[in-house]
C-alpha cells in the first residue's frame, strides 16, 4: 500500500510518469473516466446530470443513483468514440 502511495504521489509530483497500462487503470477502473482526460493540460467539463435532464426538478435528480451517473458517462465516451470514427 506504502509503494502505491509513493509511486502516486510521483506521479503528481511529475517525478515519474505511469505507464499506458497504469493510465488504462486509472481511468477505467479507479476513476472511471474516458483515458483522454490524461493527455489535455486542463480536466475537461463534463456534462452534469441536472444538464442532461434539466427538466426534471432538483428532488428527482438527487435520487438518481450514482450507478446512473456512471452509465451516462460511459455512454457520452461512447458517442465521441463513435462521432470520432464516423
Amino acid at each position: 500500500m506504502k509503494k502505491d502511495i509513493a509511486e502516486i504521489a510521483a506521479w503528481e509530483s511529475g517525478e515519474v510518469c505511469p505507464t499506458y497500462v497504469q493510465l488504462e487503470t486509472l481511468a477505467y477502473k479507479i476513476y472511471q473516466r474516458p483515458l483522454v482526460h490524461f493527455f489535455f493540460p486542463e480536466p475537461l467539463e463534463e456534462e452534469t446530470i441536472g444538464q442532461l435532464f434539466r427538466t426534471l426538478p432538483e428532488y428527482e435528480l438527487e435520487r438518481i443513483p450514482l450507478r446512473m451517473h456512471l452509465l451516462l458517462q460511459k455512454s457520452r465516451v461512447l458517442q465521441l468514440n463513435l462521432a470520432e470514427l464516423l
